[in-house]
């Protein structure tokens, strides 16, 4: 969060257990340090469609927050998910560029083509030590002779990663019973 610490002397959600949208938005919180997602790519006909590239085109850089700028906070309320993956994919956002470049893990990599109904699952981890960066994924793929390009977005909004190397850390924890809010340790492995 793009907050200093101070600002957390209470817990940041609402009545009703949701984050509080004063203090937690999307111009003030990014994923810290490391963003996963799956990109599910699918034809949306029977016609081959190759899926040609897959990078990380960063919209905007700033440097990472200092420690009376921002803080790391851990809301914890008892959601889960995941689900199948083809090719795993990584992106390192330091460095000056425009473009971040995607690497695969294995020997399955891009170019694919999904030809009779077949889909391509993309987890992909983009990381920073060093920026405040705001980013999205784009995919590049053909059909019938034509390159186009596609950028990935969730509920159209764009991705932010903000490193957060020496923020303090700040968490709290929901009990599913009484969905009672109470401080607790931070959970280094939720960083993982």
């Amino acid at each position: 969060m793009n907050k200093p610490p101070n600002d957390f002397s209470n817990i940041p959600v609402l009545e009703d257990g949701s984050p509080d949208p004063e203090l937690i938005n999307d111009d003030t919180a990014g994923d810290p340090a490391s963003t996963h997602l799956s990109i599910d790519v699918q034809p949306v006909d029977n016609r081959p469609l190759q899926v040609k590239e897959l990078r990380i085109k960063i919209l905007e850089r700033k440097p990472a927050p200092t420690a009376d700028e921002a803080t790391l906070v851990g809301l914890q309320n008892g959601q889960c998910g995941g689900g199948p993956v083809e090719l795993r994919a990584y992106a390192d956002l330091d460095g000056g560029a425009d473009f971040a470049t995607v690497s695969f893990e294995g020997e399955e990599a891009l170019p694919q083509e999904l030809i009779g109904g077949r889909t391509l699952n993309i987890d992909l981890t983009v990381e920073t030590r060093t920026c405040d960066c705001v980013w999205i994924p784009e995919i590049v793929w053909s059909k019938d002779g034509e390159v186009k390009t596609t950028d990935f977005r969730i509920d159209g909004k764009n991705f932010h990663t903000i490193a957060t190397i020496g923020l303090e850390r700040r968490a709290w924890q929901q009990d599913l019973n009484t969905l009672e809010w109470s401080e607790t340790v931070f959970d280094e492995s939720i960083l993982d």
